[in-house]
């Protein structure tokens, strides 16, 4: 139980390695004593897709792109997003919607045919997609029709710890052994920022005793 984190290999760009640091810090503080399980995979690639980040927790599976963008968002379906001007593109997509779309679809297929067996049966329609900003932004969400808000969630990372504990879907009810399949089949080793597992210190009450 708690919080385990893994990760493909090294990003290619100094400030999605920060990212996905900052994001393994922000869920190791306040999963690690839990008594739910929650995963976090980071550059890893599924059906030929690269994926910056996936969460697995028991109530939810978010498919996660990271942007070094920041300031105020205007987001778009179909076409360009842009922060304060600047022209936030999804990978090869036109926008970061559409990037997660793909990346969630590719999951979605995955599963279904048959590389992942899922005892639980998860309505994999219910996937999540979260785009993660590194710097801080000013979105509106109103912006998002109702339709897409139902699965897609933009944040940035002051905002992350909240957002991803709100993403829940009640036809997700991931039991721990299907949480260990999705470990086993992405076969990502397991990550530590600082190279090595954490150590906790053990305080010992010893009473004085003299001879």
């Amino acid at each position: 139980m708690g919080f385990k984190a893994y990760r493909g290999s090294a990003f290619n760009h100094s400030h999605e390695n920060k990212a996905f640091n900052m994001l393994y810090d922000i869920l190791a503080e306040e999963w690690t004593d839990k008594n739910e399980q929650l995963s976090l995979f980071g550059n890893f690639f599924i059906a030929g897709k690269e994926f910056d980040a996936l969460i697995i927790k028991r109530n939810a599976i978010i498919v996660i792109d990271f942007k070094n963008f920041g300031g105020r968002l205007i987001f778009s379906e179909n076409g360009p997003w842009k922060c304060d001007d600047v022209v936030v593109k999804g990978g090869n997509s036109r926008n970061p919607f559409l990037q997660i779309r793909n990346n969630k679809f590719a999951l979605l297929d995955y599963v279904k045919n048959g590389h992942i067996v899922l005892l639980s049966q998860p309505n994999l329609g219910h996937i999540a997609g979260l785009t993660i900003f590194h710097q801080p932004i000013e979105f509106d969400d109103t912006q998002i029709p109702q339709q897409v808000k139902s699965w897609f969630h933009v944040c940035d990372l002051s905002k992350a710890l909240r957002t991803i504990d709100s993403i829940a879907s009640a036809e997700i009810d991931l039991p721990a052994k299907d949480m260990e399949t999705f470990i086993k089949t992405f076969d990502a080793p397991e990550y530590f920022p600082d190279g090595q597992p954490p150590t906790r210190k053990i305080i010992e009450k010893v009473n004085n005793q003299f001879t």
